[in-house]
């Protein structure tokens, strides 16, 4: 199978606490990642830093969060492939049929990794999210007078997949899963990450997705948004 190479930069070219231009300083990943659709590609993930060592955020290595939401650290499986698996041990099917379903898909993987998978999952869909986003959000303003976060919405077998990362760092605040058409529950959720008046920046989907519309309806001010790049 021929593995196409996908190279990713941070999705702005000047850095957003001092303004000054991004230098290129090392491939954070560079790993090949099976998708959901049977393929294969390989996600380099570019660092940058501010060239301003006088900045606040000079040490910091901003990455692309569109690369970051492909390839979810420690695997090589797409976040899709990732939570269908989540989906479907929490439906009660065996690892071994897990194994047989990805395998229809293309998809190669072993038992073992459908364990460690599930249990990563699960454990950041019981994290405290609230006091992650306390933690996390004072953090960031304390060190970088702004809060910059990312918000991922996959859906799959009528279920939405929210994920929300810190952009500086691209930790994760909060994993969570409604039922696809639970609109009044979604918007509850994300109120509580966006209603921060520090948070100056969303990375998310296009503005032509339904869930952009949401997230627009529930942050009701002026935002800065940066959207991923299409795969």
């Amino acid at each position: 199978m021929n593995i196409v190479t996908k190279v990713y930069k941070p999705e702005f070219e000047k850095c957003p606490v001092c303004g000054s231009k991004l230098a290129y300083r090392y491939t954070v990943s560079n790993k090949v990642i099976q998708f959901s659709s049977g393929h294969k590609s390989r996600i380099k993930n570019l660092g940058y830093s501010c060239t301003n060592q006088d900045c606040k955020a000079s040490d910091v290595i901003f990455t692309s969060q569109t690369a970051s939401k492909f390839c979810i650290k420690g695997y090589t499986y797409s976040a899709k492939v990732i939570s269908l698996i989540t989906i479907l041990k929490m439906e009660g099917y065996s690892r071994e049929k897990i194994c047989a379903e990805l395998a229809l898909l293309g998809v190669e993987i072993s038992d073992r990794n459908i364990d460690n998978i599930f249990e990563r999952e699960k454990s950041l869909l019981n994290a405290d999210y609230k006091k992650n986003i306390e933690t996390e959000y004072d953090f960031m303003y304390s060190h970088y007078g702004q809060i910059r976060i990312s918000i991922d919405s996959l859906t799959i077998k009528g279920k939405r997949f929210v994920s929300i990362r810190d952009s500086f760092h691209n930790h994760q605040l909060g994993l969570h899963i409604f039922d696809e058409n639970d609109t009044e529950n979604l918007k509850k959720l994300l109120h509580e990450y966006v209603d921060d008046p520090r948070v100056k920046s969303i990375t998310t989907v296009r503005k032509f997705t339904d869930f952009f519309k949401i997230l627009e309806e529930v942050v009701a001010r002026d935002m800065e948004y940066i959207y991923f790049i299409k795969y």
